[in-house]
């Protein structure tokens, strides 16, 4: 009799992948002013509150002067304390908020952070937040033919940060504008949308570009110039200065797979049987 014996070859083998995923720590209330805020709007208050009563929440506050129309609405916000929350409105012929020229809005090449919701009542090229001297000198956070940018302009482009973002009408977003450092490397700079980073790119000057420079007020929903206006609502404005904040729960993540492969000594191809386990862990390190 003849006797045939089989021999089994068990094979174990593992991988291990290791990704970041960057985002933005959306507020879901009302942020507390530290040693990095520069101006923080709630726009809790009463409705129609206007003139030069709306109030900047920062541990030294500055004096906010509304423009035209704009004024707190309570009808619309996405965050809120006390008995009434509400939002800054604007409606997009002539209003805007203004505030004076400080050091405060000097950035130089520094770390800062820009962030804000909006809500558009009709989407159209529009500033949100801007340093504004004249229509040839300033810094600005736009919305611009689809594209949110972070630019710096002085005769010629300094720098233009954007992404390619379509907004829709009466939706609240959350916008943040974060820069890393100094270096002159796209990789210093993330741009935000409810808590998503988008994907950015350089579309003129450096990314090294200074933020300097600039005399003129602090506006916002709009510019004196009365060019590129908000129709719409700002709520839970917060500048800071010297501080990357939020850009934010930097996500490690690790996929690890364990499997065994079982086969005959001549096998070529696919094993006889094969066996997988994966395993996804992940870490946030909170930046500010």
């Amino acid at each position: 009799m003849m006797i045939k014996k089989l021999f089994i070859i068990l094979s174990f083998f593992c991988s291990v992948c290791v990704s970041s995923v960057f985002a933005f720590q959306v507020p879901t209330e009302n942020y507390t002013a530290d040693a990095y805020t520069v101006l923080l709007i709630h726009g809790d208050q009463a409705d129609g509150t206007a003139g030069i009563l709306i109030l900047d929440s920062e541990t030294t506050p500055k004096i906010i002067t509304a423009v035209g129309n704009a004024q707190v609405d309570t009808a619309q916000y996405q965050l809120g304390a006390g008995l009434t929350p509400g939002s800054i409105l604007f409606d997009g012929t002539g209003d805007y908020c203004t505030t004076p020229d400080s050091a405060d809005w000097d950035f130089g090449t520094g770390a800062f952070t820009i962030d804000f919701w909006v809500r558009h009542a009709v989407v159209e090229d529009e500033r949100y937040v801007s340093h504004f001297q004249a229509a040839n000198d300033f810094w600005t956070i736009a919305n611009d033919s689809n594209r949110i940018s972070m630019l710096r302009y002085e005769d010629a482009y300094i720098f233009n940060i954007r992404c390619a973002y379509t907004f829709s009408a009466n939706t609240w977003y959350h916008i943040a504008v974060v820069r890393i450092d100094g270096a002159n490397s796209i990789n210093s700079w993330r741009i935000f949308v409810d808590g998503v980073a988008q994907n950015i790119s350089l579309a003129a000057g450096s990314a090294g570009g200074t933020m300097s420079g600039v005399t003129g007020a602090l506006e916002i929903g709009g510019t004196s110039d009365a060019a590129l206006e908000l129709n719409g609502w700002i709520d839970e404005l917060r500048i800071s200065k010297g501080i990357a904040r939020d850009w934010a729960v930097a996500r490690r993540v690790i996929n690890i797979t364990y499997g065994v492969n079982i086969g005959s000594p001549n096998m070529i191809g696919t094993p006889l049987w094969s066996c997988k386990i994966k395993l996804q862990c992940f870490w946030r390190n909170l930046c500010g």
